[in-house]
């Protein structure tokens, strides 16, 4: 698991995930943040990499 902290929207975000997760995962599901957009949801298109 990994501890990372960001801006998301204006406000500061702090986060625990593994080490694998997509961005777009850690977004959605521990952030809350819905309105980001998934593609394949199997790392092949590009939409999730940063």
């Amino acid at each position: 698991m990994a501890d990372i902290a960001f801006m998301l929207n204006g406000r500061q975000v702090s986060a625990t995930a593994p080490e694998i997760a997509r961005l777009s995962q850690v977004l959605r599901e521990t952030c809350g943040a819905r309105d980001v957009k998934v593609g394949c949801d199997a790392g092949d298109c590009g939409a999730c990499t940063v």
